[in-house]
Parts: C-alpha cells; sequence; structure tokens
C-alpha cells in the first residue's frame, strides 16, 4: 500500500520542519536498514509501500544520500517509527554468524533477519532498563566448558544442575530459569516453528530466542534447555553443525531428565498412563521420555520403535495430551512495571528510545499487554 503524499506547508509547523531537519542531519543508515528488517520487508517491499525505487532505498541504507523531509515522513509511516527513530544511535550488534540456529525446512533468510531485528530491538529496550534496575547476574559464563560427545553433555547437565541447586526433581518454570541466571529469553511475533528456536552471546549478554507459534508447553521447556545446552558448551565453536545440536539435545534431555531418577520412576514395559503420569510430573513430551528411556537403556530399540508408532497412531506427533502451560518471558515486563509504578511511563521510554509507542509494545509485550 502506497503511503499518501504530504503538503507540507499545511501539515507541519515551522518547529516540526525544524525538528525533521535535525533527524535529516543525524540521519543513521543503519536505523532504516533496523527499521525494515524490523517490519519484515525487503528492500523492493519497501520502496513500493513509499513510491520511489529500490535503488533509492539501497541508496539510503548504504549512506550514498539522505531522504528528503517528505521521503522521511513516508519511511516512518511505512516502518511504524516516529522519524527520530532514524536519527538515534547504531543499533546495538547482535550477530548472525554467532547464533546457533536449526533452521528447518521452509524457514526463509528474511524470516532469520526479521527475527534478528527484533533482537537488536529487545536489547536497545534491556540497556535502557540496565540503568535503572538490576538485572540477574550472567550465571552462565561460569559453568562454561565445552561438549562435544553425547557423554559429555549427560555430565554437564548433571554438573549444570548441582551448581544451581537444583537438586534431582522437576524443574517447574525452565524459561524463569533461564532469566534467573541473567538470560535474556526473547519472544518475537511470527517467529515460526520453521526458524525454531535459537541462542547468541550479545553485548556479554546470553540471548534465547524462542519460537511464538507452537502450542506445545513441553516443546517451549525442552527448546529452553537446548540452547542453554549451546549456550554453556558451544559459545566458541563454529555454528551450524548437525553433531552440535545432537548434544544440545541430549543435554536438554539429561538436564529436564536427571538419570537416577528418570530410571527408578520409568515404567519398564510401555505403559501410556504411566508414561502421562511421568509427563504431568516432569513438564517433558511423551516423545522425549521414551527417547529418554531408550537413551539410558530403559527401553529397547524395539520398544522404542513401537513406541514411536504407537505416538503417530495416536496423532500424539504433532498434539499431545497433557501439557504443561505455556512458559512466557516476563524479566523486561516486570522491568517496564517496575519503572511505571515509580512514574516512568512506558511512552516515556519509547519516546526516550525513539521506538514509538506502537513498536515499542510490540517489542516488550509481544503477545499483547495484560490489561
Amino acid at each position: 500500500m502506497l503511503v499518501p503524499s504530504f503538503a507540507l506547508s499545511v501539515y507541519l509547523s515551522s518547529t516540526d520542519l525544524d525538528a525533521l531537519a535535525a533527524c535529516l542531519d543525524a540521519f543513521n543508515p543503519a536505523r532504516l536498514v533496523l527499521a525494515r528488517e524490523a517490519s519484515n520487508l525487503e528492500v523492493k517491499d519497501l520502496a513500493a509501500r513509499i513510491g520511489t525505487t529500490p535503488s533509492a532505498i539501497s541508496q539510503f541504507e548504504h549512506g550514498a544520500a539522505k531522504p528528503k523531509i517528505e521521503t522521511l515522513l513516508r519511511l516512518a509511516l511505512a516502518v511504524g517509527v516516529p522519524p527520530e527513530f532514524f536519527a538515534a544511535a547504531a543499533p546495538p550488534s547482535l550477530p548472525e554468524a554467532h547464533c546457533h540456529f536449526r533452521r528447518r525446512r521452509g524457514a526463509t533468510k528474511r524470516e532469520q533477519r526479521y527475527v534478528l531485528a527484533r533482537g537488536q530491538l529487545v536489547q536497545e529496550v534491556v540497556h535502557y532498563l540496565a540503568d535503572y534496575l538490576e538485572f540477574p547476574a550472567e550465571g552462565i559464563s561460569a559453568l562454561s566448558r565445552p561438549a562435544m560427545t553425547l557423554d559429555e553433555a549427560e555430565a554437564l547437565a548433571s554438573a549444570v544442575r548441582d551448581a544451581w541447586g537444583l537438586g534431582f526433581g522437576p524443574i517447574s518454570d525452565m524459561v524463569g530459569l533461564l532469566e534467573a541466571y541473567g538470560v535474556i529469553p526473547v519472544e518475537v511475533q511470527g517467529h515460526s516453528e520453521r526458524l525454531d528456536a535459537f541462542s547468541v552471546w550479545a553485548g556479554g549478554r546470553p540471548m534465547v530466542f524462542l519460537s511464538t507459534d507452537s502450542r506445545s508447553g513441553s516443546r517451549r521447556r525442552f527448546d529452553a534447555a537446548h540452547e542453554l545446552g549451546h549456550l554453556i558448551a558451544h559459545r566458541d565453536c563454529m555454528v551450524g553443525d548437525p553433531g552440535l545440536e545432537d548434544v544440545a539435545n541430549r543435554f536438554a534431555s539429561a538436564f529436564l531428565l536427571p538419570a537416577n531418577p528418570f530410571r527408578a520412576e520409568c515404567p519398564t514395559r510401555l505403559s501410556w498412563p504411566m508414561l502421562r503420569t511421568l509427563k504431568r510430573r516432569w513438564g517433558v513430551s511423551l516423545q522425549a521420555i521414551v527417547r529418554r528411556a531408550f537413551d539410558l537403556g530403559v527401553y529397547s530399540e524395539a520398544t522404542y520403535r513401537r513406541a514411536y508408532v504407537q505416538i503417530g497412531q495416536y496423532g500424539w506427533r504433532t498434539q499431545e495430551p497433557d501439557e504443561p502451560s505455556f512458559e512466557h518471558p516476563s524479566l523486561i515486563q516486570h522491568g517496564v512495571a517496575q519503572l511505571e509504578r515509580h512514574g516512568h511511563a512506558p511512552a516515556k521510554i519509547a519516546e526516550t528510545l525513539r521506538h514509538g509507542d506502537r513498536l515499542f509494545s510490540q517489542v516488550v509485550w509481544p503477545n499483547g499487554r495484560a490489561e
């Protein structure tokens, strides 16, 4: 949809024009790239929206030219930010090359760039809040050690549970546990299962991006534990190695279902009522429970295969029964709420960050703000 033209002499005062001129003087090409990618637009899409050419947008984004005032306004409307957004400092770094992506078939680079751009906006909010609030200390680096084999993943998961005093019982809130140890879990509206969850170290803090279109609470918990494994064990490893995904899966399985108590509770024969009881207690999918039983030698390969045939017959591969509650990040929302209680309104934060109310709300409350 083409953004309408402006009659500047009618709608804008001299003060407005002076403010826009200041925005143009400080125009930061990187902010245009950020705004476009955070709107899930390609260069050609943005060009069509404002009635210009892709070449013109590319020149703006590479600093070869600056937009005129009317074009700046068109750009702001097209991507849903105030003009001042383009005059802010360069966005924080979120290096794509360091992300442990698990991109599935059908995922696109466009979606990847969109989620990362939203993550940069989240970083800006976190940096702002950190000037006023004390975030939990980052507790991942102290436990960092490489795990390149399944046995090493098993041992590392046990060591982390010991270090964090988790004992041998179920973890009640996996996403909340990440937040308690300084990880920033991020939800981005539109982050699909095609891209899946992923993690990255950014600005000295670990971030975990969680897919939002899954209806499976157990899958959300397993994803969070999987990414914790990457953050602790694979910080200095080359991303994209399929072998690392197997190691992170084993870490997550061992972290959520520690070996000794699981062996003691798991039925030695395939019993779905008993396995469903295990699922309700541990908050882990039936598929993951069956796999854990096989990995630990509780189930033979024949039993494991029979279990998966039955899971398919029951329709549980896509929708299992007895799902735990869906865990959501809350650290950033609580931080904003705490400032609001002290008279620091969200609108003021949005203005200071130059995000604008709409974009700020989408970044802080991707699932909508509870009234």
